[in-house]
């Protein structure tokens, strides 16, 4: 449909995977630098991919510890004073992504305290 109507590819980055290559190797692979995920490969971080990022390493603790320390502290820097989860660049009221990170935290088994944070 996108060469018929000659857009091209709406999603270029978006590469087959080898069949070698695992669905979680991919995801360790597209994490940032700083930690967590983007939507996609060279997009800078968003809170739902972090946290369903984190959800797919919950089985996987021991072994990917520094990635989701990494992913962990990404999402802390992005937690506001009343505990809700909001991107610095997005709208105030766009805190959609706090259950979804607090689902995570939880099932990461995060301290109750740290998940709180604020929140009443």
């Amino acid at each position: 449909l996108w060469d018929v109507v000659n857009l091209g590819d709406p999603y270029p980055e978006i590469l087959p995977m080898s069949s070698t290559e695992t669905p979680l190797a991919r995801l360790l692979a597209s994490s940032l630098p700083t930690g967590g995920w983007g939507y996609s490969s060279g997009q800078p971080l968003h809170l739902e991919p972090t946290a369903l990022g984190l959800l797919a390493l919950v089985e996987h603790q021991a072994e990917y510890r520094p990635q989701i320390e990494g992913a962990l502290g990404a999402l802390q820097a992005h937690q506001d004073g009343t505990g809700a989860y909001r991107l610095d660049r997005g709208r105030p009221e766009a805190t959609w992504p706090t259950p979804l990170i607090l689902f995570a935290c939880h099932a990461l088994g995060q301290p109750k305290e740290s998940l709180a944070n604020g929140l009443n």
